[in-house]
């Protein structure tokens, strides 16, 4: 799904919305000063980052299984049901405000440039939608956070991945159920002459949907490097 005319229009009156009514940070509620960016210095500083990026095979490697290789991995914070932090991704993907998802993944891209991690990395896909789930909530919190990183590290985000049919959610599903729930329902076309793609999306939890996404695109690229991130990650129940 690309940036379009709705997009603009969302987030030019997000924008009005900001000078009527000031920016208040999204964990705490106070007030932002003009340097702040949807979090205070002090939640922006408390984030429960995970540093699994600086593991060479994390807690998300053993996730997403043995199928296919996944070069690189990262998970901006731990996901707490509850928590302030998973309400901001919560809020971008059920209450109409995706733009927070692309904030949060300029902030991690930020952080992330210096590290090496998007070095040789040449395309950015986002994990799909059914059109029927497009069509009701208007967008796809995944693609937001993809063009966040995109703001920051000039990669291009490449539309190859399609969700072939309409799926439940994932949520308190137990593993078994979420790898039954995604089994053979994403689809993936040639990536061109991309030779490393990085798979967004929002939550990482058994990594069954980010598993199928990355099998689609390794069957019809093979040879092509795959690296995943997120912004949370959720412990399994």
């Amino acid at each position: 799904m690309r940036y379009g005319l709705t997009d603009l229009l969302r987030d030019g009156i997000n924008g009005l919305m900001s000078v009527v009514w000031p920016d208040r940070c999204a964990v705490c509620g106070r007030r932002l000063t003009r340097d702040e960016k949807l979090l205070c210095l002090a939640c922006e500083v408390d984030i429960p980052r995970t540093n699994i990026h600086l593991d060479d095979f994390s807690e998300i490697h053993k996730r997403l299984g043995h199928k296919v290789r996944i070069e690189r991995a990262a998970s901006y914070f731990y996901y707490i049901p509850g928590g302030g932090y998973a309400a901001l991704i919560h809020e971008a993907k059920y209450h109409n405000r995706p733009g927070t998802g692309r904030k949060l993944a300029r902030g991690f891209a930020e952080e992330l440039k210096s590290t090496g991690f998007f070095d040789g990395i040449d395309g950015i896909a986002a994990v799909p939608l059914h059109y029927s789930k497009l069509l009701g909530r208007g967008y796809n919190q995944s693609r937001y956070i993809a063009s966040g990183l995109g703001d920051v590290t000039g990669i291009k985000i490449v539309d190859i991945l399609k969700c072939s049919r309409a799926h439940s959610t994932q949520t308190r599903k137990s593993a078994l159920e979420r790898w039954r729930n995604v089994k053979d329902i994403y689809k993936a076309r040639s990536c061109g002459d991309c030779k490393h793609i990085l798979v967004v999306d929002d939550v990482l939890t058994t990594g069954s949907t980010l598993a199928a996404c990355c099998e689609a695109i390794a069957a019809v690229n093979p040879g092509v490097k795959i690296s995943v991130l997120t912004l949370g990650l959720a412990g399994i129940s």
